[in-house]
């Protein structure tokens, strides 16, 4: 079994015009894993917002040294976002969540637990409750993953499974192997 205590965590924040989220979700992520807030690599990847979404970002790096920017030219979309963002990262695992707090930063406590017990290189974040989306939303979601299920001949995804995941060392390098410029993180 892994020892949180012999490794380090990354968490991987994509953002595009997140000015208001920054700091409510700082203190969440602060509240949730006070426990381990010294294991933390915590990695913003700004993907070209035009409000002062950097400014708040480099606000927080002045006095939280385990926080640091990757700042994208344009706006590349949250792929390429996340992609940039697993070549910064310095953890053993890594957390990639939105910064909205829909993904609850108190899960990922549990993700570490399944990840420590050495069985899953990966551990994803399912929603199971969809009654805040909108009708349209549910169903182009629930069919989304149900044709891509159907259509994929090896690789399943969990449906409802967003990118809040957990993903070890060894997928990251693997990602990073990967020579495709247009990803869809949702299948790795």
């Amino acid at each position: 079994m892994k020892n949180i205590n012999n490794y380090t965590l990354s968490i991987l924040v994509p953002v595009y015009n997140e000015r208001e989220s920054i700091l409510p979700f700082m203190d969440a992520l602060n509240t949730s894993l006070h426990s381990i807030k010294d294991k933390l690599d915590i990695v913003f990847v700004n993907d070209g917002s035009s409000d002062d979404t950097k400014r708040i970002i480099e606000s927080v790096i002045e006095s939280d040294s385990r926080v640091s920017l990757v700042n994208l030219a344009r706006n590349f979309g949250k792929e390429s976002a996340m992609t940039a963002g697993l070549d910064h990262v310095q953890g053993d695992a890594c957390v990639i969540m939105d910064v909205d707090l829909q993904d609850p930063p108190e899960l990922i406590l549990k993700f570490l637990e399944l990840w420590q017990t050495g069985d899953w290189d990966t551990v994803y974040g399912v929603r199971v409750d969809r009654s805040k989306d909108t009708w349209v939303k549910r169903i182009t979601a629930g069919g989304f993953y149900r044709f891509f299920n159907w259509i994929a001949a090896e690789t399943k995804i969990p449906e409802n499974a967003g990118d809040f995941r957990l993903i070890d060392k060894t997928v990251i390098d693997a990602i990073r192997q990967l020579p495709e410029r247009n990803r869809f993180m949702k299948a790795y």
